[in-house]
């Protein structure tokens, strides 16, 4: 397996139809782990999404994904983890959602190349709490943001917006939190 993919990727990349080639641009070879329920709560936000264009193209872009990939379900003992690492973030005050330490829990667990996601919040929180667990000490470099996957691959705002400009004219909203994805 070469990455774990967060729900803000898959919801992004779906909604833009571009979660092929946002993975793509993942160092390595293999299929990517998704959580098991984000074949529920992505699909649910991509239907809440307003957009201009087709919405049944986004769920079949995310369904075609979910097709050629693995979910994964944490053990009990990375489900601990998560706990744990949700616990530290609300004691600093920190945003860590649950599917994020869930699949951080899987990573450090599985020792698995990498993390991708949408979730900038979440990649300053888990900075923070390097410190707070010792199971957390072979995260440092395998966290990949959204941005940054896109700036490797050097696909530049001008070329998507030239590849693309359809499906980005016709989307009012591509995230859960009704935020741009761009």
């Amino acid at each position: 397996m070469k990455a774990l993919i967060d729900n803000d990727i898959l919801v992004k990349g779906a909604c833009y139809r571009l979660l092929a080639e946002t993975v793509a641009s993942i160092p390595g070879e293999g299929h990517c782990g998704v959580l098991g329920a984000a074949k529920f709560v992505v699909s649910h936000y991509i239907k809440q999404q307003k957009l201009a264009g087709d919405v049944a193209a986004a769920e079949m872009c995310f369904s075609s994904f979910l097709a050629s990939n693995e979910a994964l379900e944490p053990s009990s003992d990375e489900r601990e983890l998560a706990a744990t690492l949700e616990a530290n973030a609300q004691q600093l005050s920190l945003s860590l959602d649950s599917g994020e330490s869930q699949l951080v829990s899987i990573l450090v667990s599985r020792v698995l190349p990498c993390l991708a996601t949408g979730d900038k919040r979440a990649i300053a929180a888990l900075e923070k709490l390097l410190d707070t667990d010792a199971r957390l000490a072979n995260l440092a470099g395998r966290i990949r943001c959204l941005e940054r996957l896109v700036a490797c691959r050097r696909v530049t705002i001008t070329r998507l917006l030239a590849s693309k400009l359809s499906w980005l004219l016709a989307a009012k909203s591509c995230s859960p939190s009704n935020s741009s994805p761009i």
